[in-house]
């Protein structure tokens, strides 16, 4: 399954994961996804998919970037101390939003991924309904 495009300028091993991860999430029938180019004043890939909650497409859950495989996901950060020991896990403040950045890598960093997306919606659904 091809969710992203722009793969050639991802690398293979990246990209693929990152559709893993994205077929993963919206597997679970609460949450959507759409293709977006990034705007100038934040660069980012050459595309990358938004992920939102089904019925309410604001404020996102998570980002998933194909070309370096890094998955930024809404969530603060105690919420995720478990995983702190992780090196594919980074702890972002972006904007004074803070997020929790997966790098896929393989399987195992993906089901992480996916993981920590499951406790930003359960959070999103509790913080804004």
């Amino acid at each position: 399954m091809q969710l992203i495009w722009g793969r050639e300028k991802a690398d293979t091993q990246a990209a693929a994961n990152t559709d893993d991860y994205v077929r993963r999430v919206l597997e679970s029938g609460e949450l959507s996804g759409d293709l977006r180019k990034p705007n100038e004043q934040a660069p980012r890939d050459p595309t990358y998919v938004r992920i939102y909650r089904a019925a309410k497409p604001l404020p996102a859950v998570a980002y998933a970037m194909p070309g370096p495989g890094t998955i930024e996901i809404r969530l603060e950060h105690e919420d995720a101390n478990d995983f702190r020991s992780e090196k594919c896990v980074r702890f972002l403040d972006v904007k004074h939003d803070n997020k929790v950045a997966v790098t896929v890598s393989n399987t195992a960093t993906v089901l992480i991924a996916v993981e920590l997306t499951a406790r930003a919606l359960k959070k999103l659904n509790t913080d804004h309904g």
